[in-house]
């Protein structure tokens, strides 16, 4: 624009500065001039076009938006908008001044027709002052949106501790921040519960209450988009739900109490609430156990399960710990009452054959009883001239059956002989006293038998069956002077020697009797399992010490080694016995005190933790013993077990000292605190200093 006409727009400026006129808002209408006739001015000095601006707009599809239209011009108050094109796809209203009656603007509304296939449109307008010349056209470009609401989730629901078929509820607040009103359906998981429907509008902030009741133990969680696919809208809350009481632990095996004779377990039982609890225990037939239970506040009780003495068979069931709606169940696991012989006759263990001939021998019987739940495997050590006339490697006594063993007593000396019996195995221990006294009628001085004697609870048979089975003494005797019966000591084996011994000469010992004891005395062994042995020990003798236990078949297991060595467990190596045992077992050594002598005592018991590791060589066996503590010294041994659950000799015993767990060297804090303190002090010498550079 050239300087001239700058001037003279900048002067018609300054005198409009005075003036007061109103903006044109409709095409016909005309402007209000004031005491300033601006027309004369016009066609004195004329005016010079406006200038609009091109806008744009964003709109909804369907809704209305305002649009400010805008001129530039040097004439203030003569500004006229009009539309020059029509928009396709919407309405325009009337022109109109904007709230600040600005002179060189104005608004406008459009409205969409709704028609979501065509979200663009546009229209024009022009401006003038007074009457003059239209200004070129503007153009105002429409973008327009489908309407969606969009849903906030504000302010979360918070709920409190509960137990099983308590309640509560909590609220929340959703606000519908989109440009279009919601509704929909709310459905929430269980044990949650709402509003089935809501509406919430535009910019509105919506209050819900969702209440919850569990009905058994756990943390549930509400998690759920209240508009799908909107992640602002998701719905969170949690609520725990706490047992009232606790049962543990959840599974117990009943195992078997040699005293009592059942097969019992105890479970503990704790009130974790603030109030008392009266519980109800429901169970299988088999069962014994309380119906009710009561405790007091965080208070905490023991349940005693058992099984009746004459239930000898496995069990598999439950019992459950009842408050509606709470429920815990504890799993029963008992395997079949471990064989137990019982005697039946002769009563008081004792058999009298009374006085028998040289040459005759007589047949006693005892009558045994398995009172558990397994076959029972008999052993019996013997001495003569008392001999086993059954042959106990065929007998099998079954559960709840009788079996009868034969006794002979038949002996080739005079003398009178008192010994003890023990039949052993998988089910305890019997011992049976037996006395018999032997004649010989042609030796002068000793007399006739007068027969069986009258004492005897078990009469004895007399057999006439040839020479007695009895051993013969390895030294011969002379033939003593005449006299009177004596008494014959004989004593038993000794537990450590599980071969049979040959019978001693006969002492005399003048007019005196004499009765031998067993040489190690032992307590008569509780009946149990082969695989729960160890409480047959009874201070450092096991029954694989026992000729009743040992096993004729099996050897030692040889070469026994260490290949792994960890901080909890062990790897041992062994070369396979020539007769390859059907299962083995590992013992470790135990110290226990004897209150009888207050002395220590090492015993060995079985080690269950272990189980069959990978074989360098085919000949090889290797076991894995885990279990263990770091640190510590373990002796361990392996034995073999054949199919009727007898033992072969221990192996040689392995010493071993488990690994350290990873520990810093004691040097390392010292050292570490050493280097921080020098750093502290060097840094702040180079303070001191003013040296320090970052």
């Amino acid at each position: 624009m050239p300087p001239v006409t700058r001037c003279l727009h900048l002067i018609t400026l300054m005198l409009t500065l005075t003036a007061h006129a109103d903006v044109t808002i409709r095409p016909n209408e005309k402007p209000k001039e004031t005491s300033k006739d601006f027309v004369k001015d016009q066609k004195k000095n004329g005016f010079v076009s406006p200038e609009v601006v091109n806008r744009t707009a964003q709109f909804v599809a369907g809704q209305s938006v305002q649009i400010e239209l805008q001129a530039s011009t040097a004439y203030l108050g003569f500004i006229k908008f009009v539309i020059r094109e029509q928009p396709k796809f919407g309405t325009l209203s009337e022109i109109r001044a904007t709230p600040g009656r600005d002179s060189n603007r104005a608004l406008v509304t459009y409205t969409h027709n709704g028609d979501l296939e065509h979200l663009s449109d546009r229209f024009t307008f022009a401006a003038r002052i007074g009457d003059g010349s239209a200004s070129a056209p503007g153009l105002v470009t429409l973008t327009g949106t489908k309407p969606m609401a969009r849903l906030e989730v504000i302010e979360a629901p918070k709920f409190k501790r509960l137990q099983p078929g308590e309640q509560d509820s909590a609220t929340f607040v959703v606000l519908n921040s989109g440009n279009a009103a919601f509704s929909g359906d709310l459905a929430l998981p269980d044990p949650f519960t709402g509003p089935k429907h809501f509406d919430v509008a535009v910019n509105e902030k919506l209050t819900m209450m969702v209440m919850v009741k569990p009905m058994a133990p756990g943390a549930y969680r509400l998690d759920q988009e209240l508009q799908p696919g909107v992640a602002s809208s998701k719905l969170m809350g949690v609520v725990e739900c706490s047992q009232p009481f606790v049962v543990s632990p959840g599974a117990v095996t009943l195992a078997y109490d040699p005293l009592s004779g059942q097969r019992k377990a105890v479970v503990k039982v704790a009130n974790g609430s603030d109030a008392p609890l009266t519980l109800k225990v429901d169970c299988g037939a088999r069962i014994q156990v309380v119906k009710e239970l009561s405790l007091d506040p965080h208070a905490t009780t023991e349940l005693a399960i058992s099984m009746a003495k004459e239930d000898v068979a496995a069990y598999r069931g439950e019992v459950w710990v009842i408050q509606e709606p709470s429920r815990q169940k504890v799993v029963i696991n008992a395997e079949p009452k471990p064989a137990q012989i019982r005697l039946v006759s002769p009563l008081g263990g004792k058999i009298d054959f009374g006085t028998v001939n040289k040459g005759k021998k007589v047949e006693a019987k005892i009558t045994v009883i398995n009172d558990g739940g397994v076959p029972a495997v008999l052993q019996a050590s013997q001495l003569p001239p008392f001999i086993i006339g059954t042959d106990l490697s065929k007998l099998k006594c079954e559960p709840g059956k009788t079996e009868d063993i034969i006794v002979t007593f038949a002996a080739e000396l005079p003398g009178v002989y008192n010994q003890a019996l023990y039949i052993a195995g998988n089910a305890g221990r019997l011992e049976l006293n037996m006395r018999g006294t032997m004649v010989d009628p042609s030796r002068p001085g000793t007399g006739a038998a007068p027969g069986a004697g009258a004492t005897a609870p078990t009469r004895p048979k007399e057999v006439d069956s040839g020479p007695a089975r009895a051993v013969r003494p390895t030294v011969s005797t002379p033939t003593p002077p005449p006299q009177a019966p004596v008494m014959v000591s004989r004593p038993s084996p000794a537990p450590e020697q599980p071969k049979r011994e040959a019978a001693p000469q006969p002492v005399s010992s003048g007019s005196a009797s004499v009765e031998a004891k067993p040489s190690m005395p032992l307590s008569k062994m509780s009946s149990g399992t082969v695989a729960a042995y160890g409480r047959l020990m009874n201070f450092g003798v096991s029954p694989t010490t026992l000729p009743a236990f040992q096993s004729h078949r099996l050897d030692p297991v040889p070469h026994i080694g260490v290949t792994e060595l960890g901080k909890d467990n062990v790897v041992l190596l062994w070369e396979a016995p020539k007769v390859e045992p059907s299962k083995y077992l590992i013992e470790t050594s135990y110290l226990v005190k004897n209150t009888a002598t207050g002395l220590w005592l090492k015993v060995w018991k079985p080690h269950d933790e272990w189980e069959k590791a990978k074989s360098p060589d085919a000949g090889l066996t290797a076991a894995k013993v885990s279990g263990l503590r770091p640190e510590t010294q373990y002796e361990l041994r392996v034995l073999g077990i054949d199919n009727e659950g007898k033992f072969s000799a221990p192996s040689d015993i392995v010493q071993i000292s488990t690994l350290s767990p990873f520990r810093l060297p004691g040097w390392i804090w010292p050292a570490l605190g050493s280097v921080i303190l020098l750093a502290v002090v060097y840094t702040g010498y180079q303070l001191k200093q003013g040296d320090w550079q970052t």
